[in-house]
């Protein structure tokens, strides 16, 4: 969540929800003209629900599949909102622990404006934006920000989420538009991601080598965006035959939904991927895929006792649908569970990460028998190398950088090569910071 003031408007570069803490408006609901959102996973848009609530009536600016997106991404979260203020009124007698509903939601989809890639769009009076494709999930977007006139002497590029070159259905980043702040992010600083043609080898190896022992492969999964990605990647290895055609089970109750909003946005999908919609060979489905909506389905497949891939919601393993599987199959040393996100300190994936016999979830200790693997060849986000890459042309103007979304020590490891390549001003803003940006003003 990013505030822009220009004169006397106020404008908020994503409103996104932080996992495990409370989210603070940096000003008055009603005094925010327009939400400019760069996509649609709720570490960006899922405050917007409370934000229309405590007064927000201006536009919410994005991509026509992020507009989309929006409905089924802030539903869920609506959902887990209110089932979490029940509880809270139940304990604590308070009937105002609802952060936000449905009727929010809706609220949220009738302020949204989509706006195409590549077109000029006006964000409030005197201020014009343009989406840039960030290659990060479907619909993802950088934004470039100028005035109307073109007489202002500064700009901004927000970068939101800036996705790899060369991955499966997404097409690759268009170049960062160059302006005088850019304001980019830095999640994997210092780290680098192994190739996709290794990970998919990899995944082939540890799918072959559990179901020859009788086994289920299980991958936690972000719903949106690497769900999609590894369920590509899994029926490419079946479709070739580098790994038998087993039951291939998504299990997720949006999953279905978020592929048939991809089937709707061809126009922002890879070649590949255009090509099978057009020939009609079976885009993330095929005779062997069953999408489980339900619950139900969901506890039914955890006791099927055929060998078979699992794909199910929760990528940190600290909720959803990956949970019935590992409580079912965690000591079963046949299994195994392969990490493809980010495991953040203190959730579930992270305890899975370290050597230990047991991990806690859900008040008691389970027994980790099952393998653990960990791919980063999935991963969504740029690694330190594709973002030098990205940043160094605009390294001649020398303008300013600031390093956003990452840990401190991510954001330190870039920030040096960075300077060296020729960036004169490289900031790692705290929460609170601000800056000028006009020259005039300095």
């Amino acid at each position: 969540m990013h505030v822009v003031r220009a004169g006397a408007k106020t404008i908020l570069l994503d409103c996104g929800r932080s996992r495990g803490h409370e989210t603070e408006l940096p000003c008055l609901a009603s005094e925010v003209a327009a939400v400019v959102l760069s996509h649609a996973h709720v570490d960006h848009c899922g405050y917007m629900p409370a934000l229309v609530r405590q007064g927000f009536d201006g536009p919410i600016i994005c991509t026509p599949p992020t507009c989309d997106l929006l409905e089924p991404v802030l539903a869920d979260s609506a959902r887990f909102q209110e089932g979490r203020a029940w509880v809270h009124r139940i304990v604590s007698g308070d009937k105002n622990g609802e952060l936000f509903g449905y009727s929010d939601v809706q609220r949220v989809l009738e302020r949204c404006r989509a706006e195409p890639y590549g077109k000029p769009f006006e964000v409030i009076d005197g201020l014009v934006g343009t989406f840039s494709d960030a290659g990060h999930i479907l619909g993802s977007a950088m934004v470039h920000i100028q005035s109307a006139d073109g007489s202002a002497d500064s700009s901004l590029t927000f970068t939101g989420d800036l996705g790899r070159p060369g991955m499966p259905i997404l097409q690759s980043p268009r170049p960062i538009p160059a302006a005088d702040l850019i304001i980019c992010e830095s999640t994997y600083g210092g780290r680098k991601h192994e190739p996709v043609e290794r990970t998919m080898e990899r995944l082939a190896d540890i799918v072959r080598r559990t179901t020859d022992r009788g086994g289920k492969v299980l991958i936690p999964s972000f719903s949106l965006g690497r769900m999609q990605l590894v369920t590509y990647a899994l029926l490419e290895l079946m479709r070739t035959g580098a790994v038998p055609a087993v039951p291939l089970y998504i299990d997720s109750g949006l999953g279905e939904e978020f592929v048939a909003i991809h089937r709707r946005h061809r126009s922002a999908l890879n070649a590949a991927a255009q090509r099978e919609l057009e020939e009609g060979s079976g885009f993330l489905i095929d005779t062997n895929v069953r999408y489980l909506k339900s619950r139900e389905e969901s506890l039914e497949a955890t006791e099927r006792t055929e060998p078979c891939v699992v794909v199910a919601s929760g990528g940190m393993c600290d909720g959803g649908r990956i949970m019935h599987y590992l409580k079912r199959h965690l000591d079963d040393p046949r299994c195994t569970i392969v990490l493809i996100s980010y495991q953040a300190p203190g959730t579930v994936g992270r305890q899975l990460m370290e050597p230990r016999p047991t991990v806690r979830f859900h008040g008691r200790k389970w027994n980790t028998w099952a393998e653990v693997v960990e791919l980063n060849g999935f991963s969504g986000h740029a690694d330190h190398d594709e973002l030098l890459a990205a940043l160094e042309p605009l390294a001649e103007r020398a303008p300013r950088l600031c390093l956003v979304h990452g840990e401190p020590e991510a954001a330190g490891r870039l920030a040096m090569p960075l300077q060296v390549m020729g960036f004169g001003q490289v900031a790692i803003p705290r929460k609170g910071d601000e800056l000028c940006l006009s020259q005039r003003s300095q």
